[in-house]
């Protein structure tokens, strides 16, 4: 398996992981319906209700378990939406009831003109944003809560979309007791590729050649030099210049001179 294509499983494998994560955390939160002509996108997010909690049962907190469990070999902090409030307890894990009573996010790489709807508009007292830092928040001064399920959070419009990628970055929310909910979001949308185009194809080989044709890929010579010229001749030699008669064991001249190794049979008697 070539460098690239060994860089591009481990990129999926990468991706599928963190997804795998992305969604058993007890918020998640995607980048979808994007628009870039009309500025337009729709964030949505999924909350369900369950327990976080780390494989080692001393750590309650993701800080304390990953840099602490497991004897200090790290602990893996888990959320598990089939656990009850009482199983959550006694295995000194943060149960989250899925209802979401506050929020706030930055969405960067273009301005943000105007939010509306979803369900932050539908179950929340106050929604604003910043069009100069791109933050979104979301509150409820009368204990309202956006009930657990998965559907749109909140419509945007923008503008001056920069062809970088839009992002979802220091996602925080807040359970109807003000606690901290544990939050994954997704991978930028439109992040560009190595030409530069957002959500292309193109893939930058070892040879520096930037395209979506995996058939011109470069490949190391016998020397290990990527898109070098090096062959090893018919001696397995790298550079060698043997010729295929003298690997055959004949030079051209029919007397075999030019083979390493020469065998001949002689001394032969049928009778004894």
């Amino acid at each position: 398996m070539s460098t690239k294509r060994t860089m591009i499983f481990k990129y999926l494998i990468s991706f599928i992981m963190v997804n795998l994560a992305f969604s058993v955390s007890p918020v998640s939160l995607t980048i979808e319906n994007v628009d870039t002509t009309a500025g337009t996108l729709d964030i949505s997010m999924t909350n369900q209700a369950g327990c976080s909690y780390c494989d080692d049962p001393l750590y309650n907190t993701p800080t304390l378990c990953e840099a602490n469990g497991n004897n200090t070999q790290g602990g893996v902090w888990m959320f598990d939406a089939s656990m009850d409030e009482v199983t959550c307890g006694s295995s000194n894990g943060v149960y989250f009831d899925g209802k979401v009573a506050g929020f706030e996010f930055y969405l960067v790489g273009m301005t943000i003109t105007e939010i509306d709807g979803g369900t932050a508009d539908e179950y929340l007292d106050f929604t604003n944003f910043s069009a100069g830092s791109g933050k979104i928040l979301g509150s409820s001064f009368s204990g309202s809560t956006i009930p657990a399920g998965s559907g749109i959070l909140t419509q945007v419009t923008f503008s001056n979309y920069d062809g970088s990628g839009i992002c979802i970055e220091n996602a925080v929310f807040s359970d109807s007791g003000a606690q901290p909910v544990d939050v994954g979001h997704d991978a930028c949308y439109g992040a560009p590729d190595c030409a530069g185009i957002p959500n292309g194809d193109n893939i930058l080989d070892n040879c520096g050649t930037c395209d979506a044709d995996s058939s011109n890929d470069c490949v190391q010579d016998c020397t290990g030099t990527w898109g070098g010229t090096a062959v090893a001749d018919c001696l397995g030699i790298c550079g060698g210049s043997a010729t295929q008669e003298a690997c055959d064991g004949d030079d051209g001249g029919g007397n075999g001179g030019g083979s390493p190794i020469s065998l001949t049979i002689a001394n032969v008697d049928t009778t004894a």
